[in-house]
């Protein structure tokens, strides 16, 4: 009786277990190793291989050997079978399994038989493939990047670091991996670098930093996103840009300091020559119309068919002297307009719109206010408005321009716009074909840099051009100074 209470109870535990392995999607066997036969749990055992070699030619062929030499392994040593290999049953889809078996031994030591599960693991399979492919992947890619890259984790140390990063750092990878950043640099505390990091921790987004490296006295940019493990970190060695462009930030200042001077010299030359023509020719050629009035005067006592012809050609003479005249003073004031000196860059300037309007026949408006400024600066505003205006006469076939000259925080502004045929600026700037010649929108900006200030040109085909320029206001007293 008590036999049969035990088998009972053997059978329902033999019952729950069955039912406990087909809920958790498994199937078990029992391997009979004298008779080669296979017994299966659940409700998929009809359709399982029923003896070792079904169950062999139910194996991938690929696998196949590999899992017989397991098997053979279990049945003589008692080993514990514990495979993965690809499995199909009735001409299904291969499918990925994990089996595990344990030997039973008869009472004479040999195994007699193995009980094992059979787990089906092809979603599982597939996943840690695609892991694992992803993760190599990735791998050659940071390994293949010209890029330093290395991640940190929330305790501030390394936890990858491709093979750039291992020679900009200067460090074996090693000492780098699981290193402490601040411990390894302490260097970096306090530095832009170091809050960089800490902003990209607490904000959530990536920082962009340009720092020097003092250890190694190069430059790196660095690009930091914060990660759910950390922060990655990417970084270029930019050092030779760096050093690029100093070079060419030297260059243009030097340049712009020769331009400078030589702009000086020019407008000293040009004020030189303007005095030169105005006193000597100016005074020489007045000099001449007195003369020829005196002769005029003197011809009356001649006979009146002598008188006749003199007095025309004297006429004549004095015309062309007093047109001369009138020449002499306008190359005079275009070399140098004396008004400039005299009485500043406003004057000047509403001098120089009335010519030209006058000239050209174009209408003129004017909002000029005084402004004070240094010699320097006023001749460079009063060139930079004859460039625009000679702009306007030579290629906008305007019908009216506007010339403003105003105080502005810090500076002063002038601007000088146009309802012209307008252009395309970057086409001219460029010298594409077709297009006006740039040269003069260059040397207004160049001017206004060399100014310390910046020049603007808006303009469209057909919409007219306007023309801004700002400069900053040095004291005159300054200046004053210098000069006394």
């Amino acid at each position: 009786a008590a036999r049969r209470a035990l088998e009972s109870v053997n059978r329902e535990l033999a019952h729950v277990n069955a039912a406990f392995v087909e809920a958790m999607g498994e199937v078990a066997y029992r391997y009979d190793v004298p008779t080669g036969e296979i017994h299966w749990t659940g409700s998929r055992a009809a359709r399982m291989p029923a003896s070792l070699g079904a169950w062999l030619a139910s194996v991938h062929p690929e696998d196949r050997e590999h899992a017989q030499r397991m098997q053979q392994r279990a049945d003589s040593d008692g080993a514990t079978f514990d495979l993965e290999y690809r499995w199909r049953v009735d001409g299904a889809d291969w499918r990925w399994v994990h089996d595990r078996g344990v030997a039973q031994r008869a009472p004479d030591g040999r195994v007699s038989e193995v009980i094992g599960v059979v787990r089906d693991v092809t979603e599982l399979h597939d996943a840690t493939q695609s892991q694992q492919a992803a993760t190599r992947r990735l791998a050659d890619l940071l390994r293949s990047i010209r890029d330093g890259f290395v991640a940190i984790d929330r305790d501030w140390r390394y936890t990858y670091v491709n093979d750039e990063a291992v020679q900009m750092l200067g460090c074996p990878r090693e000492d780098l991996l699981g290193g402490h950043v601040w411990t390894l640099f302490p260097e970096a505390i306090a530095t832009p670098f170091h809050a960089a990091c800490h902003e990209a921790r607490q904000s959530g987004q990536p920082v962009s930093i340009d720092i020097h490296f003092v250890p190694h006295q190069r430059w790196y940019r660095n690009h930091i996103y914060p990660t759910a493990e950390g922060l990655a970190v990417f970084f270029e060695d930019i050092s030779d840009e760096r050093n690029t462009q100093h070079e060419v930030a030297a260059s243009r200042e030097r340049i712009a300091r020769f331009a400078q001077q030589q702009d000086a010299a020019v407008e000293a030359e040009r004020a030189r020559m303007a005095r030169e023509i105005h006193d000597e020719l100016g005074q020489a050629l007045t000099g001449l119309k007195m003369d020829i009035g005196w002769l005029a005067r003197r011809i009356s006592t001649l006979p009146p068919d002598v008188a006749r012809p003199v007095r025309e050609r004297l006429d004549g003479m004095s015309d062309f002297i007093g047109h001369t005249i009138n020449t002499v003073r306008r190359l005079s004031t275009e070399l140098r307009p004396a008004v400039l000196d005299a009485l500043g860059l406003a004057a000047a300037l509403r001098a120089h719109v009335a010519q030209f309007a006058e000239r050209s026949d174009v209408i003129c408006e004017t909002d000029i206010r005084e402004v004070a400024l240094d010699r320097d600066r006023a001749t460079g505003l009063f060139r930079i408005a004859q460039e625009a205006l000679t702009n306007v006469a030579r290629h906008a076939g305007a019908g009216h321009v506007r010339v403003a000259l105003a105080p502005v925080p810090g500076g002063v502004e002038l601007t000088v716009e146009d309802d012209g045929s307008g252009f395309d600026v970057d086409a001219a700037v460029q010298g594409q074909a077709g297009q006006r010649s740039g040269l003069g929108l260059l040397g207004i900006g160049e001017r206004a840099r060399m100014l310390g200030g910046d020049a603007a040109v808006a303009s469209r085909p057909g919409d007219g051009t306007r023309i801004r320029v700002r400069v900053p206001v040095v004291a005159i007293a300054a200046e004053a100074d210098a000069v006394a």
